[in-house]
């Protein structure tokens, strides 16, 4: 109102008087300048939640980060929670810290008269925006009075708020020295640990794939049985393969999962204690990669593994075998497995196998020896 004020003055000393409906025409281009004004010096207009074009000589980081600027009970700005999204979330106003840019409404509005929000951009109270100064002077006197549904009596005419960047600035700054908020340190590590985590979840994943297929190496084992053979030895023959007989499994899954981490476990946090939270985050990230990564690289180069014997009784094709296996057995990295089977023979089956018979005579005689049967003529 000051500068209106001296303008009129200025322009009376200069032209002289005026009637009332004169002042009101120069009143009325007067606003129009200063709305034309206030919009070339304002920031682009920005719709809440859109992508904001980055400046690159002003845009620190790679990872968006906001915070809710809000006021205190003194009335001085600060810094209240910082997070990943660009979603009002609270009574605040958004601000973007990679550039310091509303991330807020900040298009011109031509509004209704009626009772709005704060941060509404209607809002006669709202602190970052410039009003129609007649209308701002009617709403906030307070001489119309608030009727149904909201709306506002005894006034019609529509008016127009533009983005205030200069009122916005000043908050910002205010609200940085407040919260002492060093935010090109907080982003440094916000991009740091999201870096790590792609970086770690690309590594882990392979070396998880490479143990899966270092611990599926079953079929590269080369197993050598030791039978220790009891029951009815006179029967055995030597002739079984025990390899055939005993089997290997994996003593657990072969599946190794990789690291799962989560790429926004730093925000949203308190504005003055996140630098704080994020890099006892960015600690605990790296220790808990290096654990995994150690695991997960002995896991794809043992020195010995473990397998399940599958070892049970036996019928073979002749003998009908008792075997007693280990439950587990450990494998070298050389892939040979020396396994000690205890077989007990029951019994076994001979084709054709006819009784020791020996009989003759002066003239004759027949002998059965095994599967053999002899005729000897002994005239």
């Amino acid at each position: 109102m000051d500068w209106l004020y001296s303008a009129a003055t200025t322009f009376l000393n200069t032209f002289g008087p005026m009637t009332f409906r004169d002042f009101r025409m120069w009143h009325a281009a007067a606003a129009c300048l200063a709305m034309l004004c206030a919009a070339c010096s304002a920031t682009p207009p920005v719709e809440a939640g859109a992508d904001v074009p980055v400046a690159s000589n002003l845009y620190t980081g790679t990872q968006p980060v906001f915070a809710e600027m809000t006021r205190e009970r003194g009335g001085s700005w600060v810094f209240a929670t910082v997070t990943a999204s660009d979603s009002p979330g609270g009574t605040g106003f958004l601000v973007r810290l990679n550039d310091l840019a509303p991330a807020f409404d900040t298009r011109v509005a031509e509004c209704v008269p009626q009772v709005y929000p704060e941060t509404h951009r209607c809002s006669p109270t709202h602190p970052f925006r410039n009003k129609d100064t007649g209308m701002l002077d009617k709403i906030i006197n307070g001489s119309i009075a608030v009727g149904t549904a909201g709306k506002m009596t005894e006034l019609s005419q529509s008016y127009e708020t533009a983005f205030d960047e200069a009122a916005f600035n000043r908050a910002v700054d205010e609200a940085l020295l407040n919260t002492g908020l060093d935010r090109h340190r907080l982003i440094n590590v916000v991009d740091t640990f999201a870096s790590e985590v792609r970086l770690a979840r690309a590594e882990t994943a392979e070396m998880a794939r490479h143990a899966s297929d270092s611990r599926s190496r079953i079929d590269r084992i080369q197993l050598a049985v030791e039978p220790q053979v009891s029951g009815l030895t006179e029967y055995y023959e030597g002739d079984l393969d025990f390899t055939e007989l005993v089997r290997l499994e994996a003593a657990d899954s072969l599946d190794v999962s990789a690291i799962e981490l989560n790429e926004q476990s730093i925000l949203p946090c308190d504005a003055r204690q996140c630098l704080v939270t994020a890099e006892k985050a960015l600690a605990a990230l790296r220790q808990e990669v290096a654990s995994n990564t150690e695991q997960l690289a002995a896991i794809a180069r043992p020195e010995t593994s473990e397998y399940a014997v599958v070892c049970n009784d036996v019928a073979d094709d002749e003998y009908l075998l008792e075997l007693t296996c280990p439950e587990t057995i450990v494998v070298l990295s050389d892939n040979v497995a020396r396994l000690h089977v205890g077989a007990t023979i029951l019994a076994r089956d001979f084709d054709t196998l006819l009784p020791s018979f020996d009989l003759g005579d002066q003239r004759l005689q027949v002998r059965i020896d095994g599967e053999s049967v002899t005729f000897s003529n002994v005239t």
